[in-house]
């Protein structure tokens, strides 16, 4: 039987159709990812200021654990060998010498100069730790090798944070010299900030006459070197 011209073009149509629709549905198609592959992610899930690594939560439970472990059970940690500042031989795991020193069975003025010595070993995170502690342990009477930090021009401004408000709760005797010292440095970023806590303490402000800064706090600790930052007339 022969087909006649009018069916044998409807078929061809109809073939046609049906090969353009799987053509279509190949084309547009979402590709598979494949198993190893990394899905995609918008930046728009991403917050601007977030950190690859998070900042630690646990350290006041942390350190108050390390209060009760030491009043109740000493611990005899080896002497600190410090390597020389700007040295390349940083503590990787200086948390836990953080934690050994705080464990020593020792006076908290001994304890403080434990963390000075490792300062030069320590990173940046570490050197702030290491100083908030060594600043509420150190004892009036070993303040000295936390001075000469106070007025290195060359401190970090976090750092000096810390120092600066230690040694506004210091006596007379060690708060007035060292902020004049600072005063006087115009390279130290805390310069302008001394030279106004003096202001504070003298009642006056004697500009670049250093002569005059320094008889005036002579003046003033013969009768207030023992009063604390607390006690201040």
């Amino acid at each position: 039987m022969r087909l006649g011209p009018k069916i044998l073009l409807a078929v061809g149509l109809i073939a046609t159709v049906i090969a353009v629709g799987f053509w279509l549905a190949r084309v547009f198609q979402s590709p598979t990812p494949t198993a190893g592959s990394a899905p995609e992610v918008g930046t728009e899930s991403i917050p601007a200021n977030s950190q690859a690594v998070p900042a630690r939560t646990d350290k006041p439970a942390r350190l108050a654990q390390q209060s009760e472990t030491r009043a109740t059970t000493p611990v005899s940690v080896a002497e600190t060998t410090v390597a020389p500042a700007g040295g390349t031989n940083l503590i990787t795991d200086w948390e836990d010498k953080v934690d050994e020193i705080l464990r020593l069975d020792a006076e908290p003025s001994e304890v403080g100069k434990k963390f000075l010595e490792m300062l030069p070993q320590l990173p940046a995170e570490g050197r702030i730790e290491a100083l908030e502690h060594a600043a509420n342990l150190l004892a009036d009477a070993d303040y000295e090798p936390m001075g000469k930090l106070f007025t290195d021009p060359k401190i970090t401004e976090e750092e000096v944070e810390i120092l600066i408000r230690d040694v506004l709760n210091r006596s007379n005797a060690i708060k007035l010299p060292l902020l004049l010292q600072v005063a006087r440095m115009t390279g130290h970023i805390k310069a302008g900030e001394a030279r106004e806590i003096l202001e504070v303490f003298l009642g006056e402000d004697y500009g670049q006459d250093w002569d005059k800064w320094q008889t005036k706090v002579d003046e003033f600790l013969k009768e207030n070197s023992d009063l604390s930052a607390t006690e201040k007339p």
